[in-house]
């Protein structure tokens, strides 16, 4: 995955997102009364973009930001849908001893091999603890 760009960063934040999770899975089974779940919320429409679109200069302006913001509209969940699936994971009763480690829309969904590879949970929490100094 190519990082230096965001569109490469992002899939690459996620694998780190599901490999942590699956390392707190481990190290914290069967802990009554917490689940561990990696989540995506979906594309919601909040102004976390914004200074993405407003440092775009004339470029932005004239083609960038018109394409988002019609995408954003069409495309995007609002901030109350796109909480649906945090809610869900935090209260539904029946995920209490489940297994399961990404969801999506309010469902568990397969994630790649990678991402539960636990050498690489456990290469990736090493190298996070250090680089936090912990």
């Amino acid at each position: 995955i190519h990082t230096s760009r965001w569109m490469g960063a992002y899939p690459l934040s996620k694998l780190f997102q599901i490999l942590s999770t699956l390392k707190l899975k481990g190290d914290l089974p069967n802990t009554e009364g917490i689940n561990i779940f990696a989540l995506t919320p979906g594309w919601v429409s909040t102004s976390i973009q914004d200074p993405v679109e407003y440092g775009l200069g004339i470029f932005g302006l004239i083609f960038y930001y018109p394409l988002v913001y019609c995408m954003k509209f069409t495309f995007a969940k609002t901030a109350k849908t796109g909480a649906q699936t945090i809610i869900y994971c935090a209260v539904e009763s029946k995920l209490e001893q489940s297994q399961d480690l990404y969801f999506e829309n309010c469902a568990a969904t397969k994630v790649s091999s990678l991402a539960v590879d636990e050498v690489s949970s456990d290469r990736l929490w090493k190298l996070s603890c250090k680089a936090v100094e912990l």
